[in-house]
């Protein structure tokens, strides 16, 4: 899993086609995660390899039921995480009367 601050920062949307520059300035993540990317492409004539950039995946606005949004209002409100030991992780959540 990668990240879209792997690219260019401009206004324009990013293309999956355009060439990333790899000497432009990113931050240390958008760094690693470009690192990550090229290292695993080594690799594809080995195993099948496939790289997802996710572009904000959470952040303002986002549905509060989601699990980035619900973890937080959790630990904000002093409420327990179930990470249901020891190969688990559940939130409760009240969306669609289901457990996420």
């Amino acid at each position: 899993m990668s990240s879209g601050t792997v690219t260019h920062k401009r206004k324009e949307p990013a293309r999956e086609d355009e060439p990333i520059a790899i000497n432009a300035t990113r931050s240390f993540y958008a760094a690693s995660k470009l690192a990550a990317e090229m290292l695993l492409g080594r690799y594809s004539s080995l195993f099948s390899v496939i790289q997802l950039r996710l572009f904000m995946p959470y952040g303002v606005g986002q549905n509060d039921k989601m699990l980035l949004p619900l973890i937080v209002s959790k630990v904000c409100e002093g409420n327990a995480i179930d990470r249901h030991e020891p190969d688990g992780f559940e939130v409760q959540s009240n969306c669609c009367g289901r457990r996420g």
